[in-house]
């Protein structure tokens, strides 16, 4: 309940996460003056249930902050499914990253006080987060 009450529609998502076998979450956040990385690691009971969150996870966090969809930086991996959503949120510009592996979906945000309307904030803080995704993924093997 405490993650579903984190969505707009607590209730739908609460039904949605029983039904895909949430687990649980852990996540931490790190702050650098202005800038913010949190990330986010959600476990289902499968993989086919982290494959059908992750659709409802960028969408919801995409209608909730005003964020759009953009192609991921990350490395493709065989394994793994990637989307990435960016825009301006009240304190700069956000770009996050869920990375599906395994029964695993991982969220990565990076947030900073720049304009991701200029192409070069956003590929500042793509970057940013295609590093800490590829640190992720080397942790775990991938």
């Amino acid at each position: 309940e405490e993650l579903a009450a984190t969505f707009a529609d607590p209730k739908d998502t609460a039904i949605r996460l029983d039904a895909w076998g949430w687990r649980e979450t852990a996540y931490r956040t790190y702050v650098e003056g202005p800038e913010t990385v949190q990330v986010s690691y959600y476990r289902f009971d499968s993989e086919h249930g982290a494959i059908l969150a992750l659709p409802y996870f960028v969408e919801t966090r995409s209608a909730a902050l005003g964020l759009r969809e953009v192609p991921s930086w990350s490395d493709p991996h065989p394994y793994t499914l990637t989307r990435s959503v960016t825009g301006v949120i009240a304190s700069g510009s956000e770009y996050t990253t869920y990375q599906q592996i395994g029964s695993l979906l991982i969220r990565v945000t990076l947030s900073a006080p720049v304009n991701v309307n200029y192409s070069s904030a956003e590929a500042g803080l793509a970057y940013g987060v295609d590093h800490i995704v590829g640190a992720i993924n080397r942790t775990l093997g991938i």
